[in-house]
């Protein structure tokens, strides 16, 4: 098991980079996602493994709105964001299929994940919000067809009242590869989007099972709420 953190806990700001690296120094994988491209030679100073977020990056003055209607639209958006992986020597990309609030049916458009894949290495990442593709035979069928690997988000599978989040794990965990952790609900995820840590029996009980995978447990909080630290502990990384 690697433990990591995302570049969510600075907002994806690289003027906190030094911060950023020597606050987590302790931990043995970076993911980096929506960034301002102002700052990519920062990235330079990373001497840890990394992987990369899709899309991987954005004007910072203007939060990221990715959900489109249009699947090629989105899809041209992430193919830069694996090139850009490749190009820096990143070991995965995480791909949201479909993307988060997403209402369209992007079934028929599944393959196209496959050129992702010839470039660099893919994990897919469960969502919530699309009536036509979010149960876990869903994803399964999209990795065992196409090979690919999956990151589960906490946050995202809490807020899906349709499913039972730990059949949704035990289902697929022979794909998991790496598990996004911070904590949400429909309330919290518009006021602290992801919470680090909330004194919820599901979401602990999460974290204690996902402990006894083999895989990469991230850190994807951001900095609105407090609560970080407590995770940090929990999860055993000093």
């Amino acid at each position: 098991m690697r433990l990591g953190v995302s570049t969510s806990v600075i907002r994806s700001d690289l003027r906190f980079l030094g911060y950023f690296l020597k606050k987590f120094r302790s931990f043995d994988l970076f993911e980096l996602g929506f960034l301002d491209p102002t700052f990519l030679n920062s990235i330079n100073n990373i001497k840890k493994p990394y992987g990369i977020h899709a899309p991987f990056i954005f004007k910072l003055s203007s939060h990221p709105k990715f959900t489109s209607g249009d699947f090629e639209e989105t899809f041209r958006k992430i193919l830069k964001s694996a090139l850009f992986a490749r190009n820096l020597s990143a070991e995965y990309l995480i791909v949201h299929y479909p993307d988060t609030l997403q209402t369209k049916d992007w079934r028929s458009n599944f393959r196209l994940l496959e050129q992702l894949s010839n470039i660099i290495k893919v994990r897919v990442e469960n969502t919530f919000g699309n009536s036509f593709f979010y149960k876990a035979s869903d994803y399964r069928f999209l990795c065992k067809e196409l090979n690919l690997g999956l990151c589960i988000d906490l946050g995202h599978l809490l807020i899906d009242d349709r499913l039972n989040p730990f059949e949704f794990i035990e289902q697929l965990a022979d794909f998991i590869e790496e598990f996004h952790v911070y904590y949400a609900n429909s309330k919290t995820y518009k006021t602290c989007h992801h919470m680090p840590w909330y004194e919820d029996k599901v979401y602990i009980d999460l974290l204690r099972l996902i402990k006894s995978f083999n895989v990469d447990i991230v850190i994807e909080s951001t900095p609105e709420c407090n609560g970080i630290e407590k995770l940090i502990d929990f999860l055993g990384v000093r």
